[in-house]
């Protein structure tokens, strides 16, 4: 069963992570706006989708350290986005965000090769903590 990201002081200090190039993968705007800001005052890159077809397509052309996908979205779920993307590319590391989640679920995940799963409501310094681990594998 997937477990969630370790507490920030875990893994280090954010500056002392490797920086990436991330996708954030959500149906609603103000998350993506408010993860972009967050993510890039660590010093990532990040790449916006508002849809898992968008996603599939960027992933498809653009080159990612890692995607961090909302599970519960219209049309294609974070499931479904992160199979069609490992089926491109296989090395892609894939963490899904979830409030929706059940133990089974969780097995579905991983069986399909979820990184990890943070769970909504999530705060940033675990979100950091989960990204820096992700970059770190």
């Amino acid at each position: 069963m997937l477990t969630p990201a370790p507490p920030a002081g875990e893994v280090g200090t954010p500056s002392a992570a490797r920086k990436g190039r991330i996708m954030i993968v959500d149906d609603d705007p103000a998350l993506l706006d408010a993860l972009e800001f967050a993510l890039s005052l660590q010093g990532h890159e990040v790449v916006k989708a508002d849809s898992g077809t968008v996603a599939v397509a960027i992933a498809r052309d653009e080159s990612l350290d890692l995607v961090l996908t909302d599970f519960k979205m219209p049309g294609m779920n974070g499931l479904e986005t992160m199979i069609a993307i490992k089926e491109q590319n296989p090395s892609i590391p894939v963490m899904i965000v979830t409030g929706f989640a059940s133990p089974e679920m969780f097995d579905d995940f991983k069986r399909h090769g979820a990184l990890s799963v943070v769970r909504k409501p999530f705060n940033l310094s675990d979100l950091f903590a989960a990204v820096g681990q992700a970059l770190q594998a």
